[in-house]
């Protein structure tokens, strides 16, 4: 199994790398808008999002969207050292509250007010999940060190994985320790699970 996650987590890595600028800023808009319909039908107050790398859906525009609204907390991964852990620190502006993390990731400045990931399992209403390939029955595969499952494992608030269409395949192999999502989106499909 770990072979063949790590044969698609290469082959989907490399041709999501390879998008063109115009393509992914075409497929984040409409993700965008379409995550941004969802959530309006949801109450929430507290959410995490993720920054893109290497391709991923670029959710930016739906975060600036959520900063005006006064009850919405946004929440973004950062690595802490101290702990060698991921923990979350609310941000509200992307231009100011970032630096350059671990693994080459933006990620909220370390004086930013932030929750461990045991408070993060109650308090976060929803969870916005990146992939690297998703199936129809809500799993994912990542960058493989298991940081999203380990975070996604406990909670309580939906799940909820973004990614482009040819992301999508019937099935892919997981274990016990992989969590699905409640709901995928892409350009042109929200699943439900």
């Amino acid at each position: 199994m770990l072979e063949e996650k790590e044969f698609l987590r290469k082959k989907f890595l490399q041709r999501r790398e390879n998008l063109s600028p115009s393509f992914i800023q075409k497929e984040s808009v409409i993700v965008s808008g379409e995550l941004l319909k969802f959530l309006s039908a949801c109450t929430y107050k507290n959410i995490v999002f993720y920054f893109p790398i290497k391709g991923e859906v670029d959710l930016r525009k739906a975060m600036v969207s959520l900063f005006q609204k006064s009850d919405i907390h946004i929440f973004l991964p950062r690595f802490d050292l101290s702990q060698n852990q991921y923990c979350f620190s609310k941000i509200e502006n992307l231009d100011t509250d970032l630096v350059l993390g671990k693994y080459n990731v933006m990620e909220p400045k370390s004086n930013l007010a932030t929750i461990s990931i045991q408070q993060a399992q109650t308090l976060i209403d929803i969870w916005i999940v990146p992939g690297i390939v998703f199936d129809l029955k809500g799993y994912r595969i990542g960058f493989g060190k298991g940081y999203y499952d380990l975070f996604l494992k406990s909670v309580k608030g939906l799940k909820i994985g973004i990614g482009y269409d040819w992301q999508f395949l019937e099935t892919v192999p997981h274990s016990a320790t992989d969590v699905s999502m409640n709901y995928m989106f892409s350009g042109t499909k929200i699943l439900k699970f």
